[in-house]
């Protein structure tokens, strides 16, 4: 029977057998390294992936020596800020010294493809299921707005002047006030949310 856990759960499940990756670091490190795949099924919603564990341990068994080279241990925790998976590091593996035989090895650039193409195929999700938008189109967005409610706000007193001059008590005075701010406001709501006036 398949069984689908968290990833902090298969990282208990692997410590329960004694294997190594026994945090959700590791296992998430496993997964954005590409090490993970075909045991990894993530949800429609954009939440923490399952894993099945079964599948996950041959996986990793097969992968860890092909893919992984020496680094950073598994278990040690690291930098979230970033991360693909929330609570997981993310770190990109480091440069080659000047010194040393010439580019990455074939795992490390391997890695990095892996975690790229994760990366960038949340980003399209995103876009399309409507989390990201153009920041040029907000920014030009909020400047319409904000010009908007600027201007509309500098003719109040000009539009209101005549008529509050006419006003002899302080309820007419406020009841003009509350009328006309309110419309201002529901026209600038309307024109906000993309409505025409």
């Amino acid at each position: 029977m398949t069984q689908l856990l968290s990833m902090r759960g298969y990282a208990r499940w692997r410590k329960g057998k004694g294997l190594p990756g026994q945090t959700h670091t590791a296992v998430a490190r496993a997964i954005e390294s590409g090490r993970l795949q075909a045991c990894v099924v993530t949800t429609v919603d954009g939440g923490w992936p399952k894993i099945d564990a079964d599948l996950a341990d041959q996986e990793w068994a097969r992968n860890t020596d092909t893919l992984q080279s020496r680094g950073p241990s598994e278990d040690e925790p690291e930098d979230t800020q970033g991360s693909l998976f929330p609570g997981a590091g993310t770190k990109v593996p480091p440069a080659p010294d000047a010194g040393g035989q010439g580019g990455p090895s074939l795992s490390r650039s391997l890695q990095v493809q892996a975690l790229f193409r994760a990366r960038l195929t949340q980003l399209e999700y995103e876009q399309r299921s409507g989390k990201l938008c153009n920041v040029s189109e907000v920014a030009a967005e909020a400047f319409t707005v904000g010009r908007t409610v600027r201007d509309t706000m500098l003719l109040l007193p000009d539009r209101l002047s005549p008529t509050l001059a006419k006003e002899d008590s302080e309820g007419a005075i406020h009841k003009v006030l509350t009328r006309e701010i309110t419309e201002i406001l529901e026209l600038l709501t309307g024109a906000g949310s993309g409505a025409t006036t």
